[in-house]
């Protein structure tokens, strides 16, 4: 390829005066645009920018059609990796000139072009084929997942669904309630037997004279009933707040489910709403015909 751009001027030049399969009538103007031509294409392709070298090489081709034209064509093809156009190129060239002294290279050439091509080919098959599987196996996917979304909807239809919450939630939360109202009720209690020995404590000392000794178990005395108040006062909060919330979770909650309802039962029913606004809670109900 390197020898063809070098020998190219020359040949394009005495082109003119050569009697063979190249001799024909040019037209001098038109010859000297192609030789323009032909530098600009070379120069492209000497900095390695063949599409615009692919580009004059075929104009200066269309400007003076000599076949040596055909043969740097085919080589910016060549490098251009677009092998198919490139044989056919290489081909051109030597139907143009029968006699070319490199015709056994360029042949080789156009053997290796097509077996390339053959195989980019090949793989390029294969990798159609893997695509098409894929594609079918992400279809039998998606069917997959279509019926079963299809089963689970009629199952959902057939055994019908809870409107209201899972009665499991009711019962841990009344359950929790109920243990954390007994440990209330312990810890109330301790506070209170606390107290009374505080108390009694205190009564001692003043009647004995307190000295320095009983202040500071008086004192003691004091902080740990203040602890157990403490305590209870927490645990009443929470023993509380879980008793409200399992008495709002029961209008909320589910407690029959829908097995033994209708389907006309299923479409009318009252259903409790709880809305939080600036100045506190609204509770109300909503009827679904």
């Amino acid at each position: 390829m390197g020898l063809a751009l070098a020998l190219a001027t020359p040949a394009f030049a005495a082109a003119q005066n050569d009697e063979g399969p190249q001799t024909r009538n040019y037209d001098e103007s038109l010859d000297q645009a192609a030789r323009l031509t032909f530098q600009r294409a070379r120069e492209a392709f000497v900095n390695g920018d063949y599409e615009e070298a692919l580009r004059l090489f075929r104009q200066a081709y269309e400007l003076s059609p000599r076949p040596v034209l055909l043969y740097n064509i085919a080589a910016t093809l060549d490098r251009l990796r677009r092998d198919a156009e490139a044989v056919e190129a290489l081909q051109a060239y030597l139907e143009a000139d029968p006699d070319a002294p490199e015709r056994q290279e360029i042949e080789a050439r156009i053997r290796v072009l097509q077996a390339g091509s053959a195989e980019r080919e090949a793989e390029a098959e294969a990798r159609d084929a893997q695509q098409r599987e894929r594609e079918a196996e992400l279809d039998a996917e998606r069917e997959r997942l279509a019926a079963e979304d299809a089963a689970r909807r009629e199952a959902a239809e057939t055994e019908g669904e809870r409107d209201g919450l899972h009665p499991a939630v009711f019962w841990v939360t009344a359950g929790a309630a109920l243990a954390v109202g007994g440990v209330a009720a312990w810890s109330g209690s301790d506070a209170s037997s606390r107290d009374d020995d505080y108390r009694n404590l205190a009564a001692e000392a003043v009647a004995r004279g307190a000295t320095a000794a009983d202040v500071e178990e008086v004192d003691e005395a004091l902080t740990e009933v203040e602890s157990a108040q403490l305590r209870t006062n927490l645990l009443i909060g929470i023993g509380g707040s879980l008793a409200i919330g399992a008495v709002v979770l029961v209008f909320f909650t589910d407690f029959g489910g829908e097995d033994d309802e209708s389907a006309e039962a299923r479409r009318s029913r009252t259903l409790p709403q709880v809305a939080a606004g600036p100045e506190g809670f609204v509770v109300g109900a909503t009827h679904r015909f």
